[in-house]
């Protein structure tokens, strides 16, 4: 068992250290790789995501068919009301034009949610078998996740109406960090089960698949955005092999 305050820290450093690596890529490749094909891998890098967070979110109780009772009203309710409100604040939402950059700190909540939900997972693992446990091809596996995510966060950096900053890649990838460092104690001390978070989690990736769409199918040359997409989702994909 590791006690609380270290798991926090722990928490913090495995989510904004590989986080912010994977987004400084991302805006040092902006300046030799077109904008679009970075955001078409960040689009391919979300709809894995998508698939993975329906998993751990129970895919919204799917299987206790209409039986669910009020933990599926719950899990179903959380994904549609966080893409409802994501995409309510977003007043361009689906336009073309430049990202401005409270999409991209719309982004960076989407994805706060989801390292929030992983969090209270670590958490818990953190106070039921401990750091040596958890140790290992897994640690590793998190680490590479992490990494391009940031990667994928990047995209709403580099299709913005200002030049791609590194600044701001920092101060997103502290955000999430921080979110996941709150939502530790969480799990550590069993209060909240992580696929509630993770099923609002997957209602705001919807949001950021939507949104980052248009930016990557803006490309002239379909067969090239098409590879970044394959590219990005087989990124993610390695990484959720090493897990598995």
């Amino acid at each position: 068992m590791t006690d609380a305050l270290t798991s926090m820290v722990l928490v913090f450093a495995a989510t904004f250290g590989p986080l912010i690596v994977g987004s400084f890529l991302g805006v040092l490749l902006s300046g030799r790789v077109p904008k679009a094909i970075i955001a078409a891998a960040g689009l391919g890098i979300l709809v894995w995501l998508f698939i993975d967070l329906m998993e751990d979110a129970d895919v919204l109780d799917l299987a206790q068919g209409l039986e669910g009772g009020w933990t599926q009203v719950a899990l179903v309710g959380g994904f549609v009301l966080a893409l409802f409100i994501l995409v309510e604040a977003d007043r361009g939402f689906l336009s073309r034009e430049a990202l401005p950059f409270s999409v991209a700190l719309l982004a960076t909540v989407s994805l706060g949610l989801h390292s929030a939900g992983e969090a209270i997972e670590m958490g818990n693992g953190f106070a039921t078998i401990g750091l040596n446990e958890m140790l290992g091809t897994p640690a590793v596996a998190f680490l590479l996740h992490k990494a391009v995510e940031g990667f994928m966060l990047s995209s709403f950096i580099i299709m913005g109406a200002s030049p791609p900053s590194l600044k701001n890649a920092t101060l997103m990838s502290f955000i999430i960090g921080v979110m996941a460092t709150i939502a530790a104690p969480l799990g550590y001390y069993s209060i909240l089960a992580s696929t509630y978070v993770l099923a609002v989690a997957s209602g705001a990736n919807v949001y950021m698949m939507l949104r980052l769409a248009p930016q990557a199918f803006s490309a002239d040359t379909r067969t090239k955005v098409v590879l970044a997409f394959c590219i990005g989702f087989l990124m993610i994909y390695f990484a959720a092999l090493l897990h598995s």
